[in-house]
């Protein structure tokens, strides 16, 4: 008999013998905090009546810990189950021996415990989730408490889920594919499982998802098989592909560039190509160039041309040139064309090629773009372009260079207009909801009116800094008000 079985069993014949919920209370979870978790249900669950029980383990689960209570739940003919486990259990939702499957759609983690709901009725899984906790599911932001949960064991736990899908499953591929589904669901990091389980084709959603958790070289080298399978599902693909994009890793270069001639899902390739252009990986230049006179699909053609500029592929110039609707960059084509980049991707690809950006510094390029026509009295529009041309993704809002950043204007410092108009407002209201996250490659703007600050015609000099990073300067001529002649024309007869 196998060490694991063994343990199964004894636990088991031990909590068998328990005849009172105390006696399974006191080593795990105390009986008034099960009886409060109870009426914590009963709160939110009127008219059903609940009750719970000691248990083993929850039905269709395959482990060797059989710590559990069973909350059982019922209204007329209705009836659903709530199994609370210990917050580090560990179980495969799969049970060969008996044939059964565990459900795994709802596990919840609270703060000592995990609750399994078993129903497929959504009111109910509503209705109790935050009064029992918070999803487990690794992939659906349960990874973080997973790693809290089971901090300085991570390689214990590999060991012991690699030691319970084989003693469960054995060579069914099936069978440990499905394992490896509930160990996500459960919010058990069980690398090696994932890693194995993501290799086989087709391979099942989540554990392609849960690479991007397990940076390197095995991870990279997954992918690039499930990439280059031209016969893969097309949501295999896609999932391939955000993970190559979520890694930022300049080695997944040569396994991003094969992936632009197998893949075919059109939702799959954006994410190829971003990748090449935020990791800026030079040596694909010329293969997106090619990619770019070849394709026909508009909203790839962007995808392209905005990687190109990303890589800074200046052979790629002359393609995008013609491409543009314009090349004067001003703040007049900017507001015209809204703040959208993809909307506008060739002309944005061209300025980030071509335009007079100021010298980097820190992770960070700043570019200044003129208004068309300036006159004392109206509104004088000033653009200001902010790209992190960094390796990592950067805080904009919260970044230390916000605070001491400035605009300058004939050599008087203003704050850095951090603010569009429209936020400012909704920062006043108390409603602003912002992305502080800003990524490679990625360029911030606003337009800034520098009426109130210039206020005499003639010749003004217009500078931003943010950190140690410079802009361009801005020679801005503004004109003198025009006066109204005062002639009137002569009507005619």
């Amino acid at each position: 008999m196998s060490i694991v079985p063994a343990f199964f069993i004894a636990c088991a014949v031990f909590f068998l013998a328990q005849t009172v919920l105390a006696g399974n209370s006191q080593h795990w979870l105390p009986a008034e905090r099960i009886e409060q978790i109870v009426e914590n249900v009963r709160a939110v669950m009127p008219g059903w009546t609940i009750t719970a029980s000691e248990a083993e383990v929850p039905e269709g689960w395959y482990g060797a810990d059989a710590r559990s209570v069973r909350i059982e739940a019922a209204r007329g003919e209705l009836r659903f189950k709530i199994w609370l486990v210990p917050k580090d259990w560990i179980a495969i939702g799969y049970n060969r021996a008996t044939g059964k499957k565990a459900s795994w759609g709802n596990i919840l983690v609270g703060q000592e415990y995990k609750a399994i709901v078993e129903s497929q009725d959504y009111s109910i899984k509503a209705a109790l989730w935050g009064v029992l906790g918070t999803t487990a599911m690794l992939t659906n932001n349960g990874w973080t408490s997973s790693q809290n949960i089971f901090k300085g064991h991570i390689q214990e736990v590999d060991q012991q889920t690699q030691e319970l899908v084989n003693n469960d499953c054995g060579d069914d591929a099936v069978c440990r594919d499905v394992a490896a589904d509930s160990l996500i669901a459960l919010g058990v990091p069980a690398r090696e499982v994932t890693l194995e389980c993501a290799l086989r084709s087709p391979a099942p959603r989540y554990c392609l998802a849960m690479l991007g958790y397990w940076p390197g070289h095995d991870t990279i080298r997954i992918l690039d098989k499930v990439l280059a399978d031209s016969h893969a599902p097309a949501q295999a693909q896609k999932d391939a592909a955000v993970v190559l994009y979520s890694l930022n890793d300049p080695a997944s270069g040569p396994a991003l560039v094969r992936a632009l001639d197998t893949v075919s899902y059109s939702e799959a390739k954006p994410y190829l190509i971003d990748a090449l252009g935020r990791m800026r990986y030079e040596p694909a230049g010329s293969v997106l160039l090619g990619h770019l006179h070849r394709e026909h699909d508009k909203s790839l053609a962007k995808s392209y041309m905005m990687a190109l500029a990303g890589i800074h592929y200046l052979p790629a110039i002359p393609t995008i040139k013609g491409a543009c609707a314009t090349t004067a960059f001003s703040s007049d084509w900017f507001i015209a064309d809204g703040p959208d980049w993809f909307t506008k991707a060739a002309e944005t690809a061209l300025m980030l090629l071509t335009a007079g950006w100021g010298r980097p510094s820190g992770g960070v390029r700043l570019l200044l773009l003129l208004p068309l026509h300036a006159e004392v009295g109206n509104s004088i529009q000033v653009t200001t372009m902010l790209q992190n041309v960094g390796d990592k993704a950067m805080p904009f809002y919260l970044n230390p260079s916000a605070a001491s950043a400035e605009l300058l204007v004939d050599g008087r410092k203003y704050p850095y207009p951090l603010y569009t108009q429209t936020q400012q407002e909704a920062l006043d209201s108390g409603s602003l909801e912002f992305q502080d996250s800003l990524g490679p490659n990625a360029v911030r703007s606003n337009t800034i009116d520098l009426s109130p600050m210039i206020t005499e015609a003639g010749i003004h000099h217009i500078r931003t800094h943010w950190g140690t990073a410079v802009s361009n300067e801005l020679i801005l001529e503004v004109k003198a008000p025009q006066k109204l002649s005062g002639i009137v024309g002569a009507a005619t007869e």
